[in-house]
């Protein structure tokens, strides 16, 4: 008999690296991923549309989620059988550049109307009859080669948190925001939402 292998491997623990966070994406093909250029950013010819957001307070929060039933029986007191209930993806943080229109355009897009004129730049605030949607990823170089990138990707999300910042003498202003993910429901199901990938050459 032997031993069993043991995975140490300090190269697969995520520390220190700045992740940069992306909207306006293109939505990648079945089982595809978002195409890249070599500096880990958006390529540019894919993705005409993507805007960066700009910088955050303390970074961003990546969840995955999932819930399920229990079903019961009266002669156990344990569960018997259990079925899947829900499965969510999201992304969260606190963006800080509160007077950038291109960041605002996304976060308050279906509470905020833009325009601008000689002058000024506004969000004109009201109720829309349908939502609006973006593609949104969070890309961060890979603990064993920063040249290599890794992607948090939601293809159908949108800002579920509102807009809430201050302004005061002392502080610096930010905004809270949740990406959430809604299901893409023409795809598999299994690829409906988003995808969490990894360069490896």
């Amino acid at each position: 008999m032997a031993g069993t292998a043991t995975r140490f491997d300090s190269t697969k623990i995520r520390a220190g690296s700045i992740g940069q966070l992306w909207a306006g994406l293109a939505v990648p093909a079945a089982s595809g991923r978002l195409t890249l250029w070599t500096d880990g950013t958006p390529d540019a010819s894919a993705n005409p549309s993507a805007k960066h957001l700009g910088h955050t307070a303390a970074g961003t929060t990546l969840t995955l989620g999932f819930t399920v039933t229990d079903h019961f029986v009266d002669e156990t007191p344990f569960p018997v059988k259990t079925s899947s209930d829900t499965t969510s993806m999201s992304m969260s943080g606190a963006l800080v550049q509160v007077q950038d229109e291109e960041m605002l355009k996304i976060i308050t897009a279906n509470i905020g109307t833009y325009s601008t004129a000689a002058g000024y730049k506004q969000f004109t605030i009201g109720a829309f009859s349908s939502l609006s949607y973006t593609s949104a990823a969070l890309i961060f170089p890979t603990e064993a080669d920063p040249t290599k990138f890794a992607v948090f990707h939601i293809y159908n999300g949108m800002n579920t948190n509102g807009m809430t910042f201050a302004v005061d003498r002392k502080g610096r202003s930010e905004t809270p925001f949740t990406i959430t993910g809604y299901a893409l429901t023409a795809r598999a199901q299994s690829d409906q939402v988003g995808n969490y990938w990894w360069q490896t050459a």
